[in-house]
């Protein structure tokens, strides 16, 4: 042992001798004091010891066994831009195993100007998410050109383990960006997606980046609310090269009639990036049932009679009852999407008779109401109409005969 420090601290030397055996290895290393109890207990006794302190001998630690470093949302890879950023910056850190209450996790920044601040999170009962932190924007345009960011996760029962830290430049300006091709769902090719027809939840897949062992991916779901979802690199994956995820389908029935952004992005230490989005609506599949006229009766065609291929639902009518107006009705079992806009059209045969309307009767959204002006061309034939009912770009037909 040296002499003591100004501060009571000293030196031990450890024989390189000792060191040369354990090259390439590891040691765990802690201290104690000892006190002499004389006849009682002859020699040096115990009487307190230090935690353990793992480390490496000539050897880094390899990125798979640490956790993995931040990731910042809305960045070019390393490059945060300030011109892309417009707000307060965002931070991710991972979902590590066994996350429990009591647990806290501190964010530590520090930037090229000497600026330095921990944010702290402790977790509550049922902390199972990736950790979301906001920073506010004036950090970033007093900070320089650079800023490290890294976390420690100090755990409720003992014991800490330490994030890497990660570099990232401040750029004022909008440079080149490596971007990653946006997420894909196996199968599914659409602008739009059927919840129910993933119980299961949601696969997504993205494509390999040159991943490597230890990198940490992150999907972001996005819409009324936030999904998030982390992958860490490993053996397996590493050899099967199966990059995926499973958006929870509980997630998907809460948003069914919302648009979504699914974007993702990768971090190890001194690499990033992220990719462009795939936009999506969650919607039921469009059910549109013929629209009937409440006043008119069933009647199949007449033999012989010629009718459009596309009519499903055959009516009469007495023109006695279209005196002052009538009205449309769809059928409240279709499936309209939620509030999708309805658009109601009343088409009589040749170029007379013709009306649409989007807007329903008062307190009914099924009702449409047709102003007599519109099928008095029709009564004065004694002709015949169609009524179709169009949403988007599907249709469904009620044949009308007017007698």
């Amino acid at each position: 042992m040296t002499d003591l420090e100004p501060d009571g601290s000293f030196l031990i030397e450890i024989d390189n001798g000792l060191l040369q055996g354990l090259n390439k290895g590891y040691a765990f290393y802690s201290y104690a004091r000892t006190d002499i109890r004389g006849n009682v207990m002859p020699g040096p006794a115990l009487e307190e010891s230090s935690s353990r302190l793992f480390f490496y001998i000539n050897k880094q630690v390899e990125p798979a066994l640490m956790l993995p470093p931040p990731h910042f949302m809305d960045s070019d890879g390393l490059v945060i831009d300030l011109a892309r950023l417009k707000g307060d910056g965002r931070v991710v850190t991972t979902h590590y195993p066994f996350m429990t209450a009591g647990d806290n996790v501190v964010l530590s920044w520090r930037d090229e100007l000497g600026n330095s601040e921990e944010y702290t999170k402790e977790l509550g009962e049922g902390s199972d998410e990736p950790l979301l932190w906001v920073i506010d924007e004036i950090k970033f345009l007093i900070a320089g050109g650079w800023c490290e960011l890294s976390y420690t996760v100090n755990y409720k029962d003992g014991g800490k383990s330490q994030s890497p830290v990660q570099r990232f430049t401040i750029s004022k300006t909008r440079g080149s960006r490596q971007v990653c091709p946006p997420p894909v769902i196996p199968g599914h090719s659409d602008d739009w997606l059927d919840p129910a027809k993933y119980g299961d939840g949601l696969p997504v897949e993205v494509d390999d980046y040159g991943i490597r062992h230890g990198d940490e991916l992150l999907l972001t779901a996005v819409s009324k609310k936030v999904s998030r979802h982390m992958l860490r690199i490993d053996r397996s994956i590493l050899d099967s090269k199966r990059l995926r995820f499973l958006v929870p389908a509980q997630w998907l029935q809460e948003h069914i009639g919302e648009a979504v952004k699914l974007t993702w992005q990768w971090a190890r230490v001194g690499g990033a990036a992220d990719s462009t989005p795939l936009d999506l609506i969650l919607k039921k599949p469009l059910v549109l049932k013929p629209p009937f006229n409440p006043d008119a009766t069933q009647q199949e065609p007449d033999p012989g009679e010629e009718v459009d291929p596309e009519m499903v639902s055959f009516a009469y009518i007495s023109p006695s009852l279209l005196k002052f107006g009538t009205t449309i009705r769809v059928p409240q079992e279709s499936e309209t999407n939620n509030d999708g806009k309805i658009t109601m059209y009343w088409e009589g045969f040749g170029t007379t008779g013709k009306y649409q309307t989007d807007t329903p009767t008062i307190g009914n959204p099924w009702e449409f109401q047709i102003p007599v002006l519109w099928y008095l061309p029709i009564l004065a034939s004694g002709s015949k109409c169609f009524i179709p009912l169009k949403m988007l770009m599907m249709a469904s037909s009620a044949h009308l005969p007017m007698a």
